[in-house]
């Protein structure tokens, strides 16, 4: 699970500027990040030219094609998430979005 949830975050990370996968470091890393109040092991990803508006939006369509119930406040929540390839489960996912400067963030999930 936590590979898909990491493919669907780079994928989101390249939206904007495919061509910016020769250009920048799309290193992905696990840490300890506090997400709603309570630290969960996730996954980081940085994302290049774009705002944390612009991602926090392109990121909850992503979790509302999964059919998850999507709550986007400071953190974002996404309950019910569902996914093909495994079956019926579903699961609950929690990110952060950090915004580094004007035009890089960091999106940070959990599952």
């Amino acid at each position: 699970m936590k590979t898909t949830v990491l493919c669907l975050a780079i994928s989101l990370s390249l939206l904007w500027h495919p061509a910016s996968a020769q250009l920048y470091d799309f290193t992905v890393w696990e840490a300890q990040q506090q997400i709603n109040m309570t630290t969960h092991n996730s996954i980081g990803v940085k994302i290049y030219e774009t705002s944390s508006k612009n991602t926090r939006k392109a990121w909850a369509d992503e979790l509302k094609k999964m059919g998850g119930k999507v709550k986007s406040k400071d953190e974002i929540t996404a309950t019910g998430c569902t996914l093909k390839d495994f079956g019926q489960v579903s699961f609950n996912v929690y990110s952060k979005i950090i915004t580094n400067n004007d035009s890089v963030c960091t999106l940070f999930t959990a599952v």
